[in-house]
């Protein structure tokens, strides 16, 4: 594949490869290119967690208003009493 590179892009891969690391401008792109997949994989990694956190506030807020909750007070007590009963 030929492509004709705009000037400021080949002034972007010309810094990178004066400052060392890079013999070519395909060392440049190539490495250019897996820095994008890997932003490109991580958002819809991020977006993914983000519906599942949403979806697990929705469930909690059903539990909340269908009256299925503890006070965390209540459950701290219960860990550390089972905590003090294994180690007796």
């Amino acid at each position: 594949m030929s492509f004709e590179i705009p000037s400021d892009v080949e002034r972007h891969i010309q810094r990178h490869m004066a400052l060392g690391g890079y013999a070519s401008p395909e060392d440049v792109l190539r490495d250019a290119l897996e820095v994008l997949d890997q932003f490109t994989h991580t958002a819809a990694e991020q977006d993914a967690e983000f519906q599942a956190t949403v979806e697990a506030v929705r469930e909690g807020l059903a539990d909340f208003e269908a009256g299925r909750m503890r006070p965390l007070r209540v459950l701290i007590d219960e860990a550390r009493h089972a905590e003090n009963s294994e180690n007796a």
